[in-house]
């Protein structure tokens, strides 16, 4: 497989449409890609980096929950951060060092300026392989 951090899409040989409306993966997208004017940098592709870990590690498309749950005491509503509405694919990543989980969990943060960059990313892995 060949990736792009999210901006990939797979296309059947006989189709006609040769692009999306809009670039990326809506569940390897950062929360900021959603807004009216999104402002595409590194730190969407640390976001994403984040995903494909996950889909890498478990073998499996890391579909996020919804962005709110209802407290079943109060019927409130109140939003998730993306780590927690991933929490059930970063459990499932078994038998990795924990620096990978947490180097996902950094990728996945809500705020964009707390994800790491992506030579410190590249390092922690390259220290992992050792």
């Amino acid at each position: 497989k060949i990736s792009d951090l999210g901006v990939a899409k797979v296309i059947k040989a006989d189709s006609k449409k040769t692009k999306t409306r809009a670039p990326g993966t809506v569940d390897f997208m950062p929360p900021e890609a959603l807004q009216l004017i999104p402002d595409y940098g590194l730190t969407f592709d640390m976001f994403s980096y984040g995903g494909v870990i996950l889909h890498t590690v478990n073998q499996e498309w890391p579909t996020p929950l919804h962005y709110v749950v209802t407290d079943p005491k109060t019927g409130k509503l109140s939003a998730l951060s993306e780590v927690e509405r991933r929490q059930e694919h970063i459990k499932m990543m078994r038998g990795v060092p924990a620096d990978l989980r947490s180097l996902v969990t950094q990728c996945l943060d809500n705020q964009s300026d707390k994800r790491p960059l992506i030579p410190d990313a590249s390092a922690r892995v390259m220290k992992m392989k050792e």
